[in-house]
């Protein structure tokens, strides 16, 4: 089961100062709700004893309810003058996440002695100032300089549990109910240089943030400091070449980056049932380098060709940690088994290629409507969905192709849309995972052939 329902206001105001300043309010606010519930280690079989326990019963149902609301405030002032072209900002954001994680075989009734329950809430708070400024030195010169402070709080509030046949289901007697801060400043700087109108080369360096946290429903242990890990931090460049005249217009950027603390979960065996545990640490380093090239074409009326090709080779160069698919790690003497050095593996969800061709067609009729052919091609190469890289836990490269004909009234604001996505229904695995006490792989699906309408009107 997979029950979402979401619903959110975003209010935008703005107001001229005068003819170089002006003002600008976002603000935003979401309620989301989903209900999921699966078959944890794919069977309802009751299976064979587990050596450890010598329980019968090894089937597990996962039910995970997750609840959010946030609202975020984002207020800007803009200059644009001859020579100076800015944005100073101030922003806020208040978000609140409860989760339960409930595992075992009667997880709704709480009858079950073997259940596991991970329930927690997460309250984050964050505020940040931030002003971006490019100043042209000359038509053909510019330079461009930024900066980001953030502060960011996270508070953790975990009730979790674990049940065995001789207790049943017991709460854990240490709990987290903690909070933590943490503040940064990221700078970026830039040169932009233009040799005529049609073609512009740029170059960037930035350093960004992405804030600690914890892992919502982590269980402690009386030797635990802190449920939290320290924020990654990431440092990037980025150059490249635009060019844009006539019906034309392409892009070119090269890029490499690297990353520190890289915030990983990761899975160990332990002594006492369920015999597993995991924790979401700051476990990895890794680099990314690649480039990406954009077209954009109108060679006849009425006829637009997007189009879009992008390299990216991503790895780890410093990760150690242990395979919760690898079965001697569950038996005798498995925890003392070393870390596997994942140094040179691919991270996670990362294609070499990506490519993407969107072709359309728009066709004016004498009423004054019009009608509209659209066709998407993508490509994505292979891509593992862990840091392992195990061939079991990927998705293989595939093709998919979307469509639509889309009709517009001539009052310019009633459409109706025909689309199809997936049209060849190819089955492509959008991301798996390994259960370490039954070592059993779980997945999910990009949606099959899904076709409709879109009935729109703009006010």
């Amino acid at each position: 089961m997979n029950d979402r329902k979401q619903y959110a206001f975003t209010g935008i105001m703005d107001y001229a100062a005068s003819d170089t300043v002006a003002l600008k309010s976002l603000t935003s606010y979401r309620n989301f709700r989903a209900i999921f519930f699966h078959d944890f280690d794919m069977s309802s079989y009751a299976g064979y004893p587990l050596a450890q326990t010598n329980a019968v019963r090894t089937s597990a149902n996962h039910w995970q309810p997750v609840f959010e609301n946030q609202f975020s405030q984002e207020l800007q002032l803009n200059v644009d003058t001859d020579k100076l072209h800015a944005v100073f900002a101030g922003f806020y954001l208040k978000e609140d996440i409860r989760v339960e994680n409930h595992i075992g075989f009667d997880v709704l009734t709480n009858t079950d002695p073997f259940r596991v329950q991970f329930d927690g809430k997460l309250d984050v708070e964050t505020w940040a100032v931030f002003g971006n400024v490019t100043y042209d030195l000359t038509e053909q010169l510019s330079l461009k300089a930024g900066g980001r402070y953030s502060w960011e709080k996270r508070k953790i509030k975990n009730n979790s549990g674990i049940g065995t046949a001789a207790t049943g289901f017991v709460l854990d007697p240490l709990q987290w109910d903690t909070s933590k801060t943490w503040d940064d400043f990221s700078p970026s700087l830039g040169v932009e240089f233009r040799p005529n109108d049609d073609v512009m080369a740029y170059f960037n360096w930035s350093r960004g943030f992405k804030s600690g946290t914890a892992e919502i429903g982590s269980r402690r242990s009386a030797t635990a400091v802190t449920p939290f890990v320290n924020p990654e931090k990431v440092e990037a460049f980025e150059g490249g070449i635009k060019y844009s005249a006539g019906s034309l217009q392409t892009n070119l950027a090269v890029f490499y980056q690297k990353l520190k603390n890289g915030q990983f979960q990761r899975t160990f065996p332990i002594p006492n049932p369920p015999f597993f545990a995991s924790a979401l640490e700051n476990a990895a380093e890794s680099r990314a380098y690649g480039a990406e090239f954009e077209l954009r074409w109108r060679p006849i009326d009425g006829l637009a060709i997007d189009a879009s090709a992008a390299y990216l080779n991503s790895k780890f160069t410093k990760f150690f940690s242990k395979n919760p698919l690898n079965a001697a790690l569950f038996g005798p003497g498995g925890a003392s088994l070393p870390d596997e050095d994942l140094s040179g593996n691919a991270t996670r969800m990362s294609p070499k290629w990506t490519l993407n061709f969107n072709p359309t067609y728009t066709a004016d009729l004498s009423s004054g409507a019009s009608v509209v052919f659209g066709t998407n091609v993508s490509y994505r190469s292979k891509q593992y969905h862990t840091e392992f890289n195990d061939d079991r836990m990927a998705a293989d490269g595939y093709v998919m192709v979307d469509a639509n004909v889309k009709y517009r009234h001539s009052d310019d604001r009633t459409s109706v849309n025909l689309w199809v996505r997936n049209l060849t229904n190819e089955l492509v695995w959008a991301g798996s995972y390994a259960v370490a006490t039954s070592r059993t792989i779980g997945g999910t699906l990009m949606p099959p052939r899904t076709y409709g309408i879109t009935l729109g009107y703009e006010f």
